[in-house]
């Protein structure tokens, strides 16, 4: 199976790079999670993200930042057969991470988990942006990328998307349509050194 992911270029590199991405209907569940629950999950998706990503730990990364009715949208949208298992979609995914990855070295990855603010869903849903800067290193260009991550519950789990490209978006407003309503701040790149 070949996954061709509706992305291309820089952002298919911040999408997977800055945060990776069955069949289950998709009905938008209300999530009862208790605001220090609240803090303190966002605090520990982000840490055990940080983790798994210094450790190069692909399964990890995903199981982090891809809840099922996402896996779902993006073998959808990829073209994948609908019976395509969650172990060929991972499979498929860290293929594409090792190819982006031997293109671009993160040089830095930060998550300010100081300056996410719970919200809630019309659902009941808890979610938080969490402001994030990435510097990678693309053939000796060192790039800054200013995005916020998406920080949700989902069944009693939390889960941290990169949710700030308009793709990764639409494909998460499908899979959660509690939370469309959400105004994802635009990311801004920038050259910092050639």
């Amino acid at each position: 199976m070949k996954l061709t992911y509706p992305l291309r270029g820089f952002a298919i590199v911040t999408l997977l790079v800055a945060a990776i991405a069955t069949n289950v209907a998709c009905s938008p569940a209300k999530t009862e999670v208790a605001a220090e629950q609240s803090e303190a999950g966002v605090v520990k998706v982000v840490a055990d993200f940080k983790t798994a990503w210094e450790s190069q730990n692909y399964d990890a990364m995903i199981d982090l930042s891809m809840p099922q009715p996402l896996l779902d949208q993006i073998i959808k949208q990829s073209g994948a057969p609908p019976d395509t298992s969650p172990e060929e979609l991972s499979r498929e995914i860290k293929k594409m991470m090792a190819g982006v990855l031997a293109q671009a070295k993160i040089i830095e990855l930060s998550i300010d988990t100081d300056s996410a603010s719970i919200m809630t869903s019309p659902t009941g849903r808890k979610h938080a942006l969490v402001p994030s800067v990435t510097i990678v290193d693309v053939q000796g260009t060192r790039i800054r990328s200013t995005n916020s991550y998406l920080a949700f519950a989902d069944n009693g789990r939390w889960f941290l998307t990169d949710s700030s490209s308009p793709e990764s978006f639409e494909m998460l407003k499908v899979a959660f349509p509690d939370l469309s309503g959400l105004t994802i701040p635009e990311p801004k790149m920038e050259v910092i050194s050639q």
